[in-house]
């Protein structure tokens, strides 16, 4: 009864802290984020490098000055990083020792603000970032976020009707 008890526990919270986290990077990819995770700076495929560099014709300068901020945003990011990280960890503990839900509670309200303080980070770099871009590159990026958006809808319609029960059945 008593691991069953701890499992449900572990359960809840892990559904908890998955429902948080989907919840906040969803929001973040809606707003153009990208994938790099708080405080990583914007992700792959949609930061401001590589493919999405060449899309929006940035200058030499305009890569110096966000490899700059990003890394800037690395820095600050570092310290709540690895106390998100702690605290993970705590909690997981604290689940696996049967501790109170009170306690648990806490635990995860501490993840949250370390989480929030990642993606005010996040934020706050991908304003700068935007501030430097010239009106065209703004209105491309727009055009290019509406267009993965777009894509991203299409490859989830398609994969809710592949897996939507059959009524021929």
């Amino acid at each position: 009864m008593l691991r069953i008890n701890r499992w449900n526990r572990f359960a809840g919270l892990s559904a908890l802290g998955l429902a948080l986290t989907l919840a906040l990077t969803t929001n973040l990819d809606a707003q153009g984020f990208g994938r790099g995770g708080p405080g990583r700076g914007p992700g792959p495929g949609f930061g401001f490098e590589g493919p999405m560099a060449m899309a929006l014709d940035l200058t030499d300068a305009q890569k110096a000055q966000f490899r700059s901020i990003r890394e800037a945003a690395q820095a600050e990011s570092e310290p709540a990083r690895q106390q998100l990280e702690q605290a993970r960890e705590q909690l997981q503990a604290a689940v696996e020792a049967g501790q109170s839900g009170a306690a648990l509670q806490g635990m995860a309200a501490q993840q949250g603000e370390l989480m929030g303080q990642l993606i005010g980070i996040q934020a706050s770099s991908h304003e700068q970032m935007f501030a430097l871009l010239t009106p065209e590159q703004k209105q491309k990026l727009e055009q290019l976020k509406a267009d993965r958006k777009a894509g991203w809808e299409k490859r989830t319609s398609r994969r809710q009707s592949r897996n939507a029960p059959s009524s021929d059945r």
